[in-house]
């Protein structure tokens, strides 16, 4: 279980960014929402232990965020992820394996290939990045988050601008990840389509968490405005 309490963030003074979160995420899928601005990245690079811990408490299994131990129970995916364009997909994963996980070259192999398996992507695994889609690139980077079994994986906006076909195959690996015990964070605007797979689904406005839903409670009309305006925001 991850946990935040009386979270709050401000950055250079300013007036904060977050304003008192209390947050508890457990196994499954956990969706974030919010419009542009409400603080959801923020929350995210706290959780991750990226921005360093201003006021409140974030714990995962009572290990708090700045501890080693922490880090290696958690991995995040930012929007952008282009790294080592002229590596092959699976050297990358063999660079990601020897810089993360401190693993021996066979242990590390076997978990390049469970991944790869996990992720469905054998088809290009000895293709260069450069020459990869945008959809096989995000689903590259969630291979990569994958390394060294973090117990909660956070991926943000993995779907954001790629196609439909592409957006199904990253939904059908984080079925497949909750399937497998991980659990799974994701901010999304793309909620018409994810708000049914999702376990729950986390409302912020404005730098703190106004609703906690689960997948039925989401159809109804309030969330769907919700995801309206979210997609207006996205799309100015």
């Amino acid at each position: 279980m991850l946990e935040v309490k009386n979270l709050s963030y401000s950055y250079n003074r300013k007036a904060p960014v977050l304003h008192e979160i209390n947050l508890s995420l457990g196994a499954g899928f956990n969706l974030l929402i919010g419009e542009n601005g409400s603080g959801k990245t923020t929350l995210i690079k706290n959780m991750t232990g990226i921005l360093p811990l201003q006021k409140g408490q974030i714990t995962l299994g009572d290990v708090p965020v700045s501890c080693r131990e922490y880090q290696k129970k958690i991995s995040y995916l930012p929007q952008s992820f282009d790294v080592y364009p002229r590596l092959t997909v699976r050297e990358i994963l063999r660079f990601v394996t020897s810089a993360k996980s401190g693993l021996d070259k066979q242990t590390a192999e076997q978990q390049i290939t469970n991944i790869i398996e996990l992720t469905h992507i054998s088809d290009f695994a000895g293709k260069k990045l450069k020459d990869c889609s945008e959809g096989m690139r995000r689903r590259v980077g969630i291979a990569t988050a994958l390394v060294g079994d973090p117990e909660v994986v956070i991926l943000d906006e993995p779907t954001r601008g790629i196609d439909v076909g592409a957006k199904y195959e990253i939904y059908t690996i984080i079925n497949r990840l909750v399937s497998e015990g991980y659990s799974v964070i994701m901010i999304s605007s793309d909620l018409p389509e994810v708000l049914g797979m999702s376990d729950r689904i986390y409302v912020m406005s404005e730098g703190t968490i106004t609703g906690e839903l689960s997948a039925e409670e989401a159809n109804e009309h309030n969330v769907m405005r919700m995801a309206t305006k979210t997609e207006e925001v996205c799309n100015e």
